[in-house]
């Protein structure tokens, strides 16, 4: 492949984080099959920080099989750009050649670019980590909701537009979003908030789910108990907002 060279495998810096996947033993002993007509690894020189080397971005099971085989170099295409970079190309490598990622890895993977660029919109992120946009949305919502990334008003696209995302304010009519934190005293207590949010979100969607978690903050601001929410055949989606003009908590029924 033009641009490939060999490289020992002792200069090649090997890093958890830009290992997407994981060592799959009955892989290496396929390739191990075509020893001599493996493609090139991917390895980059890390402009924004020093590793003291080149790092492995893809083909770990490539340099694994040759080391198994008692050689002491692999082909490589040497690139230059950010760590951010680098774990982009990895990601993409990793879900679209060879093996293949498991439903975990994915995850695991569209966690970790909306992480590092939560502005950049959902088909985008999917392409780079051979998801749906769906499935982006799904993880995004639920990393929105813990707090692990910020909600943004504006999406980015790969050919640079910018577009509003499906989140309204509600400023004008007097009311806010509302960014809420649940400390539940068990495992089970979370699973029953996560099942009236499901419920709520295959019914109508998204904006079926912000309903019912209003019904949950309502409840617990007018006391009552969040156990009941077991049974989320029962839960009336349209019975309750919660109205936050004024700085202040109303429950409306």
């Amino acid at each position: 492949m033009p641009g490939e060279k060999a490289y020992k495998i002792s200069e090649i810096i090997r890093l958890p984080e830009f290992q997407i996947r994981d060592i799959n033993d009955d892989y290496i002993m396929d390739l191990n099959e075509n020893l001599d007509h493996l493609p090139p690894v991917i390895i980059y020189d890390i402009t924004d920080k020093d590793f003291g080397g080149p790092v492995l971005v893809a083909g770990n099971h490539r340099v694994l099989v040759r080391e198994k085989a008692g050689q002491d170099h692999v082909y490589a295409i040497r690139k230059s750009g950010t760590r951010n970079q680098a774990l982009e190309e990895s990601i993409h490598s990793n879900a679209t050649h060879g093996l293949g990622l498991s439903q975990k890895e994915k995850t695991n993977a569209v966690k970790l670019l909306l992480k590092m660029n939560n502005e950049r919109n959902n088909s985008w992120i999917g392409e780079i980590a051979g998801v749906s946009d769906k499935t982006v949305k799904k993880i995004r919502d639920s990393l929105e909701l813990n707090g692990d990334i910020e909600i943004v008003d504006t999406f980015k696209t790969r050919d640079g537009k910018n577009i509003g995302t499906t989140k309204k304010s509600t400023m004008d009519s007097g009311y806010v979003n509302l960014r809420v934190v649940i400390n539940c005293a068990s495992e089970d207590q979370r699973e029953l908030i996560e099942s009236a949010l499901d419920k709520g979100a295959k019914e109508c969607g998204s904006h079926k789910r912000c309903r019912v978690l209003e019904l949950i903050c309502a409840d617990f601001l007018s006391g009552g108990d969040i156990s009941k929410f077991e049974h989320t055949d029962e839960l009336d989606l349209n019975k309750f907002t919660v109205d936050m003009s004024d700085n202040a908590f109303n429950t409306i029924k």
